[in-house]
């Protein structure tokens, strides 16, 4: 019988960063995506996450349009114009109700964004 987390074998492990400030979002997140063999770091503000930027090199950020007081949309803006941030993979997550808002948001930005609560198979694909 195959656990619907799937296998840590089946998938590219990958480096990621989850950047929400709801430490219980950060843990379910970090369960899923170990079980599935991936290396997950934790940002729980901006300056958490500059400061993980600055010793790892995460292939994905999983990232809260609004991370407590912090813009989560400005942060993945300003790490897009960042060469050195060129390969990093950006999904923003957000838990606003407002599916237009959102749905405005991805084309505007021409990035992906998880709703909360987010089904396990679009976190795996989000991730890759």
């Amino acid at each position: 019988m195959e656990c619907a987390l799937g296998n840590a074998e089946d998938a590219p492990t990958r480096t990621v960063l989850v950047a929400d400030d709801e430490p219980t979002i950060r843990m379910l997140i970090r369960t899923v995506l170990e079980r599935r063999g991936h290396r997950v770091l934790e940002a729980s503000s901006a300056a958490e996450i500059f400061e993980v930027l600055d010793t790892e090199r995460p292939d994905v950020l999983l990232l809260d349009v609004h991370l407590g007081e912090d813009d989560g949309l400005a942060i993945g803006t300003g790490l897009r114009q960042e060469r050195q941030y060129g390969s990093l993979k950006i999904v923003f997550m957000s838990g606003t109700g407002e599916r237009r808002e959102i749905i405005r948001l991805s084309e505007l930005w021409n990035v992906p964004i998880l709703l909360k609560p987010f089904e396990l198979e679009a976190l795996l694909d989000a991730v890759g």
